[in-house]
């Protein structure tokens, strides 16, 4: 999977076209954004770099929530929501060692992916872009 931040998971097990219509309608609601990956952290069982601004992300993960409630962000398990780029699933020294001297690292959000796991990989099932104030 390439590097991103989480917006969603789960999220639907297939995409008809209105769920596509409404993640376009979502983009369309939200300009393109620049960000700053700065601290590395960590969950549990998870290192991830923290995006700052977080408040972008976290209005795209309600939106994405209000629209598919029966849905909760990370299956309901967490009460906050943390925009997150995941760097490794297990604690490493060698994340941290290897990308702290590089931050800050400067990104630009433009636009919403759904991509799903099968057997040979993570593969995109649809992209949108992010659109509002950018026409």
């Amino acid at each position: 999977m390439p590097p991103h931040v989480t917006t969603f998971w789960p999220f639907l097990r297939r995409l008809r076209d209105k769920d596509k219509a409404a993640l376009d309608e979502i983009a369309a609601a939200c300009s393109p954004f620049d960000f700053l990956l700065t601290t590395i952290d960590r969950f549990p069982d998870v290192t991830f770099l923290r995006p700052e601004p977080a408040e972008p992300f976290v209005r795209l993960t309600t939106l994405v929530w209000q629209r598919w409630p029966e849905h909760a962000p990370y299956g309901g398990a967490f009460a906050d929501i943390v925009p997150h780029l995941t760097l490794a699933h297990e604690p490493t020294a060698t994340a941290r060692g290897s990308i702290e001297p590089l931050l800050p690292i400067a990104a630009r959000a433009q636009e919403l992916v759904v991509m799903r796991r099968g057997p040979d990989g993570w593969h995109t099932l649809y992209r949108t872009a992010l659109s509002a104030n950018s026409r």
